[in-house]
């Protein structure tokens, strides 16, 4: 080989291309939006439903072929006189039939990279089984790290995804948009002290059920909010707050989005201090909605995390590309 390599990103919606896009900052990556290509829609129901059997049953290689040509994944342009990889965070790996996988190594030498978004513990068999064929594993909690020997990477996230919303005029002191999946009482918690407080807010809860909906007067509850909408009303608050459940803890993109729109960053998430770009002037934690500490959620001043992009997916091309000159050294010294 001519020592080249080529790697491709898998996402399917806006948050992932918010993390993905910038791999292509580098001449060796593409992000790849979507994971089916655009064909006839009867014929793409067909396909898929065929997808679902071979999940589940055996089934011949020219069936496999034929359902499975309605993958973005079955297009790209690999080559064979140089390594091919294809990343895969956990959340993408279920659309696709192992078999299929496998077929894609054999024909064309694909090399398959894993990156959890999510604690192991939670994950499914295929992104188990995934993991068994990958060249390469990464995690973002150091605890799976060290317990299953993946390599660490924190939140993968891209900044040019974000240029646009910096520096928008400030409408609150303090936002917070979020799922319940945290414990809703907990939110609560947080909620009646902010509104106490007198502070400017926007306190948005995602998806709760009628019954459970309390201050729904000062509490804006609603259907699931598009990404871009989230960002943006994020990028009119001096503070971002999150609220993680115990489950969650570890970098998310809340996180992120604090540093590169230059907010204050008010979290439960005692793990945030791993960061490289943690920061006690910038970022507070709380373990009781009790001690949060408005004056810092109001206060004004000129935010800079020294940010180096140390949460680029760049980072992550660089790794795989450490990795690929290892192996082809290791190759060619056994010629």
């Amino acid at each position: 080989g001519n020592g080249n390599m080529r790697c491709w990103v898998i996402g399917c919606e806006v948050m992932h291309r918010a993390m993905w896009q910038d791999v292509e900052l580098s001449n060796e990556a593409e992000y790849v939006d979507g994971i089916f290509v655009s064909i006839n829609p009867i014929i793409l129901k067909i396909k898929k439903k065929l997808i679902e059997v071979a999940k589940k049953i055996w089934l011949p290689k020219f069936i496999i072929k034929y359902a499975c040509s309605c993958f973005t994944l079955d297009h790209l342009d690999y080559r064979l006189d140089e390594n091919n990889y294809i990343i895969f965070t956990d959340n993408r790996v279920g659309w696709y039939p192992l078999r299929y996988l496998d077929l894609l190594k054999e024909r064309y030498g694909v090399k398959y990279v894993l990156v959890y978004m999510n604690p192991y513990s939670v994950s499914s068999e295929a992104v188990y089984a995934l993991q068994e064929r990958a060249e390469l594993v990464f995690s973002y909690d150091r605890r799976d790290c060290e317990k299953h020997n993946f390599e660490y990477l924190p939140t993968v996230y891209s900044s040019s995804f974000l240029k646009k919303y910096i520096n928008r005029e400030k409408t609150w002191d303090l936002v917070y948009i979020g799922g319940e999946n945290v414990r809703l009482n907990l939110l609560i918690g947080c909620f009646e002290q902010i509104d106490k407080s007198g502070i400017k807010y926007k306190f948005s809860i995602i998806g709760t059920d009628k019954e459970k909906q309390r201050y729904a007067d000062k509490i804006c509850y609603s259907t699931p909010v598009e990404y871009e909408k989230i960002v943006e009303q994020e990028s009119k608050s001096n503070t971002i707050l999150e609220v993680l459940s115990d489950k969650q803890m570890g970098t998310t993109l809340r996180a992120l989005e604090a540093v590169i729109l230059n907010k204050k960053f008010l979290t439960n998430n005692k793990r945030i201090v791993d960061l490289p770009f943690y920061n006690p002037k910038y970022i507070q934690i709380f373990d009781n909605p009790e001690k949060i500490d408005f004056e810092f959620v109001k206060r004004e001043e000129n935010i800079n995390y020294h940010y180096k992009e140390e949460c680029s997916p760049i980072r992550l091309i660089e790794k795989i590309h450490e990795y690929d000159r290892r192996v082809k050294n290791e190759n060619y010294d056994h010629v």
